[in-house]
């Protein structure tokens, strides 16, 4: 897939403390791609991806498994997530297995989407398990797949429209220049 890893190798001897240490790196980027999106900082939320991203959000938007160009992703969710008025993504139940230079992190996610309108909820929250593969890197560890597997969603699902809507329009005040 695209870019290619350059292996950053760990040492022959792996002690507790470095196991640790690599555990709190691959949650940091999970928990980065997160808050890059909260706050809208799109060419930082780029930077934690590998070039080409392996997709599996079937149970959310339909559609099969694909890969996809990192940027081509990004971009996606600042057309659509940049039109909220407020997102929040709360990532919690980090489950983390470190294979050499790959890892996964699996993870759930609480991800509300804030945006008041006029047919009807102001807001759109559900709950997911979300699996990250990761690869270590020169410059750390890098996001190359995710899945999402929907375990539940309520609220208004069309200010999905409307946020998109608000974007192409520019009424965002969206600042980061992609």
């Amino acid at each position: 897939m695209g870019e290619r890893a350059e292996i950053r190798t760990p040492p022959a001897t792996v002690t507790p403390v470095q196991i640790l240490l690599e555990r709190a790196e691959i949650v940091q980027v999970v928990d980065s791609v997160a808050d890059a999106i909260d706050a809208h900082e799109w060419s930082y939320l780029r930077s934690l991806f590998m070039d080409e991203v392996e997709v599996d959000h079937a149970s959310l938007n339909g559609g099969e498994t694909s890969i996809v160009k990192a940027n081509v992703l990004v971009g996606e969710w600042r057309k659509t997530l940049t039109g909220f008025d407020a997102t929040q993504h709360v990532v919690t139940n980090h489950a983390v297995r470190i294979s050499k230079d790959a890892a996964t992190c699996s993870a759930y996610v609480n991800a509300t989407h804030y945006l008041p309108n006029y047919m009807g909820s102001d807001s759109w929250t559900s709950g997911s398990r979300t699996d990250y593969g990761l690869v270590r890197t020169r410059q750390g560890w890098k996001v190359r797949s995710t899945r999402l597997d929907m375990l539940w969603a309520e609220g208004n699902r069309q200010l999905f429209g409307l946020a998109q809507r608000r974007f192409e329009e520019g009424l965002t005040g969206e600042t980061d220049v992609w």
